[in-house]
């Protein structure tokens, strides 16, 4: 910017913020910038030189989809979801220039659903990982759950990329919570939750910071008094797979049951398998020395032991996928049921015709669905569903 010749442009400038920046819109007199603030969207105005205006307010601990702005009329509409709301539209008409008064949207339409959403109770857990950093963890459960140690809950966390697990609207997690789970998701370093710092912290040489958080919350789980080992399972895909391998091979005793879906697990050699190799800048590169010594550290194929007792293990892959080759799951589940001496399955499951996930059918989405919460139900003695 400082070469460019902007004499024709006017240039607004407003300050770099602690919280990571998601979308911005300009709307009249104002300029809406979206932010991410402790893991739930925030929205707030600026004047066009830059300075700070009020709030948007959304209603709750949510993620917005996206924003739309009129730039002459100042009016806005914004696509909002959380844990408990449906996709939602809301929209505003923006305050005078000046003004410092909240703005408050209202609802215009909201995804229909037959769930009664004022059963369920969502909150918040901070859990200290290995070097103290607080882990935020979101619960979402039916209202009045025992803390007795017996409730059966699933988690799930990623880690990576820069991606972060915001509190989005998804049915699934819905179906467990009705079954009387708890449906959990953690928000490891790795992602993009506190901004790139956060990211570094758990990327490359930092990679087992994320190990280290997840292990924390899934030992919480017991601890707190919450639920108990046996009644503990854990789920992710991709780099959320690898997560999965690092926790069968690091804390197996923790857990009950492990659904894996197209994950990297041999980080020796994900580099030779197009088009993993520009993910080095994420997990660095297996050619350094220094690269592999700490990739070896923690690689699920490598870190599996002669004989264990391990939990329950769905290992699943596809056929087609063009980002993480289907070799890393067969080669992992292999070596898995070959050390494997406890009465636990380690099953493996190749998707036919289907790629890394995006694009699948509903169908296969669905069948998915249907093979991860049946194997999990089984391995947390979840009794079989009644029809409706």
């Amino acid at each position: 910017l400082a070469r460019a010749d902007l004499s024709d442009y006017d240039v607004v400038l407003v300050p770099e913020g602690e919280h990571p920046l998601d979308d911005m819109e300009v709307a009249g007199d104002w300029i809406l910038l979206s932010r991410m603030e402790n893991i739930v969207s925030r929205v707030r105005l600026h004047a066009l030189n830059g300075q700070p205006g009020p709030e948007l307010t959304l209603p709750g601990d949510g993620s917005l989809g996206g924003v739309s702005a009129s730039a002459e009329g100042g009016a806005v509409a914004l696509s909002y979801s959380s844990f408990v709301t449906p996709p939602t539209i809301l929209g505003a008409t923006l305050p005078p220039r000046g003004s410092a008064a909240a703005v408050q949207p209202v609802e215009i339409a909201r995804a229909r659903s037959d769930f009664d959403f004022s059963t369920l109770a969502l909150r918040r857990a901070s859990v200290p990982s290995a070097d103290g950093t607080p882990i935020n963890v979101w619960l979402m459960h039916r209202q009045g759950l025992a803390q007795d140690g017996s409730a059966p809950v699933l988690l799930n966390g990623y880690g990576g990329f820069n991606l972060s697990l915001q509190p989005r609207f998804n049915r699934d997690p819905l179906y467990w919570v009705e079954r009387g789970g708890v449906y959990a998701v953690a928000n490891l370093r790795g992602g993009s939750e506190f901004g790139e710092a956060w990211h570094r912290a758990g990327a490359r040489e930092n990679k087992h910071h994320v190990f280290e958080d997840f292990e924390a919350v899934i030992r919480w789980l017991s601890s707190s008094g919450l639920s108990r080992p046996s009644r503990v399972a854990i789920y992710g895909g991709s780099n959320g797979g690898l997560l999965m391998g690092a926790m069968i091979t690091r804390c197996p005793e923790a857990f009950a049951a492990a659904f894996s879906t197209v994950g990297l697990y041999d980080m020796a050699r994900f580099h030779r398998f197009p088009p993993a190799e520009i993910w080095t800048s994420e997990y660095g590169d297996p050619e350094q020395p220094e690269a592999l010594q700490w990739l070896a550290e923690y690689s699920p194929y490598h870190r599996v032991p002669e004989r264990a007792a391990l939990p329950a293990v769905w290992i699943e892959t596809a056929d087609h996928d063009t980002r993480v080759h289907w070799a890393h799951s067969t080669k992992f589940a292999a070596r898995l049921q070959d050390a494997n001496t406890a009465d636990t399955p380690v099953l493996f499951y190749m998707q036919r015709d289907v790629g890394h996930g995006a694009g699948a059918r509903r169908e296969d989405q669905l069948r998915q669905l249907v093979r991860r919460y049946a194997f999990l139900e089984d391995r947390l003695g979840l009794p079989a569903p009644t029809e409706p």
